[in-house]
């Protein structure tokens, strides 16, 4: 049975997100509309394309531009968080000129580069360059109580939602089925949800699992823990460490125990790390000030979104498979030369 309070709270922050995530763009720019102030007070105006409300990429980018914009009068550089659908919408936003950054998941960063999966028919995107890393992802899959045992492949002939069609999350687990010989004809229903329509379809019992590639902890996650009874199915098995042997982005993973009602002990999967990519066109200067905006501030960086807490200098350059810009290498070597 649903718990209609919990579940009342779930909508409410959904709301509440979507104003935060607003209000975390605008404080970090002064406005989260690009309206000729920033060009008439001389200043360049730059975007990050991040992913839906609800999740950790819009906040995320948010951080990002906080920590940048500190130093707007020095630097004279302003940033903007975008919303957008994923990594999928935000690779084809830099190729496509439409943003200047995005936040990319290093498995759809390394498709791109190498020309493959979803990239196949465009060819490998070589004017992609990666600037740093970012959080853990773990492949995060719920699933309601009653519906499905403790494995994934328990959820063969279920409901589920994969993500949306051009999600990142989509994307991870078009490739996990190919590794697990899986068909999507073998799952009862396939429904192109994104994680807050999944959220509700989840504890309306009109799906009985959704998969959702994410940082911990998510507020989504919680929300949804706390609304219906759910488990969070593991990934593991031979094929997965076959996998990961392939595909080196990739690496073992664990949702932690006592986030999420229900979730008390920690649960296998496999993951990839958000990353930050641009383009050969973005000069060397608005790289390195990036790079060295969050490098020079990393526990301010977790301060302000709690998956991004406790990452390392080292971390920001694991899991990159895309050159990496001059401005970023710029600033890499100096914190080697310290």
């Amino acid at each position: 049975m649903m718990r209609d309070r919990g579940w009342r709270a779930l909508r409410a922050l959904a709301l509440g997100l979507a104003g935060i995530g607003f209000l975390t763009s605008a404080s970090a720019a002064g406005s989260g509309v690009d309206d000729g102030s920033a060009a008439n007070r001389g200043q360049r105006l730059v975007t990050i394309g991040s992913g839906e409300f609800g999740g950790v990429y819009f906040p995320a980018a948010g951080a990002l531009c906080r920590l940048l914009n500190r130093e707007t009068g020095r630097h004279g550089i302003r940033c903007v968080a975008e919303p957008s659908r994923g990594s999928l919408q935000n690779v084809a936003d830099l190729i496509d000129d439409r943003t200047d950054f995005g936040i990319v998941q290093t498995d759809i960063q390394a498709d791109a580069v190498q020309g493959r999966g979803r990239f196949a028919i465009q060819g490998p995107q070589r004017q992609l360059r990666a600037l740093f890393a970012l959080h853990a992802e773990p492949i995060t899959v719920l699933a309601r109580l009653d519906a499905a045992g403790a494995d994934f492949t328990d959820l063969l002939a279920h409901r589920v939602a994969l993500g949306q069609p051009a999600s990142g999350t989509r994307a991870t687990l078009s490739m996990l089925l190919e590794a697990l010989s899986i068909k999507e004809s073998e799952f009862a229903e396939v429904r192109d949800y994104g994680p807050l329509m999944a959220g509700n379809a989840l504890c309306e019992n009109r799906i009985d699992a959704f998969a959702y590639v994410v940082g911990h902890p998510n507020h989504l996650v919680r929300g949804v823990s706390e609304s219906c009874a759910i488990r969070i199915v593991a990934i593991r098995g031979s094929a997965v460490s076959a996998l990961l042997a392939d595909r080196p982005y990739m690496t073992p993973a664990k949702v932690p125990g006592g986030l999420y009602v229900g979730v008390d002990e920690p649960v296998s999967t496999i993951g990839v790390r958000a990353s930050l990519l641009t383009t050969e066109r973005t000069s060397e200067r608005m790289a390195y000030e990036l790079t060295r905006a969050v490098g020079e501030n990393l526990a301010a960086l977790g301060e302000l979104h709690p998956a991004l807490a406790g990452l390392r200098i080292e971390d920001l350059r694991a899991g990159l498979t895309a050159p990496l810009h001059p401005g970023a290498a710029r600033y890499f070597a100096e914190v080697a030369a310290r």
